[in-house]
């Protein structure tokens, strides 16, 4: 109940055409780079991770 008039705020509508942007990218990062691991260990999977952020943003410029 109380939730419903904050969402109709302007502040909320603001804040919600924000985080539209934003969700696709961490969809993106979270589907195709780093979907499956190649390799076990925690130093290997913390290095993918390096690498998936580093290509995305590649591709993003």
């Amino acid at each position: 109940m109380e939730q419903a008039p904050f969402q109709r705020g302007a502040y909320f509508k603001e804040k919600s055409k924000e985080r539209s942007k934003i969700e696709g990218k961490n969809s993106e990062f979270k589907h195709r780079p780093v979907d499956v691991a190649t390799s076990t260990g925690l130093i290997v999977m913390e290095t993918q991770g390096a690498m998936a952020i580093f290509t995305l943003t590649l591709k993003r410029m």
